[in-house]
């Protein structure tokens, strides 16, 4: 979801740190929802003979009101990775929305995460927080 939104430098150390090509169309993003899609297959409910097996992925991104990515990265997250997008009011509430953000999570990960952000690491100047967060 980063790759999506780099450019430059930052992009190509991105793409260094984690081993990625320099390819960041369609394709990439493409790749990693095919992934996540039959991941997501695999789910299965817990029977006599058999444990149940649960996989979920959770993308999302806190946007300060006044910040507004690219159109072509919102839709790209959108369509291959199913990110929430959430307007978040850093500049008012940084504890809040740090709190709303754990609580999300913690949502989504049936409270096995349940502070994935201190205190104190959203400040009223910060545009965006993108998180990610699995459950198994």
């Amino acid at each position: 979801m980063l790759v999506a939104g780099a450019a430059g430098e930052t992009k190509t150390e991105i793409d260094q740190a984690l081993s990625f090509s320099n390819d960041d169309g369609a394709g990439f993003h493409q790749a990693r929802n095919d992934v996540a899609q039959a991941l997501e297959q695999r789910n299965r409910a817990g029977s006599e003979d058999l444990h149940a097996q649960t996989l979920r992925v959770t993308n999302d991104l806190w946007l300060h009101p006044g910040f507004d990515p690219a159109p072509s990265y919102l839709n790209t997250l959108s369509a291959n990775y199913g990110l929430g997008v959430f307007r978040a009011p850093f500049d008012v509430d940084p504890e809040g929305v740090r709190q709303a953000i754990n609580d999300k999570v913690a949502r989504d990960t049936e409270q096995l995460i349940e502070e994935l952000l201190p205190s104190d690491s959203i400040k009223d100047d910060t545009p965006l927080v993108l998180t990610n967060a699995l459950y198994f």
